[in-house]
């Protein structure tokens, strides 16, 4: 799955909401990491990059049959996910993502958002599967509520201490 030469964010397909929050909210989050995002956790599944920024390294995530099944049908070879959890008030400062997640992600969220890239401004709806490039700057405005996400890559191995 690609993007056009200067395609920044693209619709690709729809998840019934319904379901994707309901499950999503059973998932056993953790306190986030990460300086980008603020009132915000978060589940690595997969593989989930550590340490440095620029050279981290890649450790085995949570599993998830489930997600991963999903994920198998919209981003082939995906290999880093995060399942995120907003409180209300949460959101994402500007970036870009770190040198070991791939050039392109996949966003699905339990709720309408505005997600800035680049010069952009688009009002990202609920339950919409959305491709992006990941190393555009970008940011999601503050939440007006609680939101789930999920956000999946492929690896930049090129840029990934590999364990094994």
């Amino acid at each position: 799955m690609t993007l056009e030469k200067n395609e920044l964010i693209r619709k690709i397909g729809r998840v019934d909401i319904q379901d994707f929050t309901d499950y999503m909210k059973t998932l056993p989050y953790r306190n986030d990491p990460y300086k980008s995002s603020f009132s915000r956790k978060t589940l690595p599944i997969g593989l989930e990059l550590a340490g440095d920024y620029k050279y981290p390294d890649a450790v085995e995530a949570y599993r998830d049959a489930r997600i991963e099944t999903f994920l198998d049908r919209i981003l082939p070879r995906w290999e880093i996910v995060l399942a995120l959890h907003y409180d209300a008030g949460g959101g994402v400062r500007p970036h870009r993502d770190a040198a070991g997640y791939g050039t392109i992600a996949i966003s699905v969220s339990s709720t309408d958002f505005t997600f800035r890239i680049g010069s952009e401004v688009h009002q990202c709806k609920a339950g919409e599967i959305y491709l992006f490039r990941t190393k555009v700057l970008h940011s999601v405005d503050q939440l007006e509520q609680e939101r789930f996400a999920l956000v999946a890559w492929t690896a930049n191995w090129s840029k990934i201490k590999v364990p094994f």
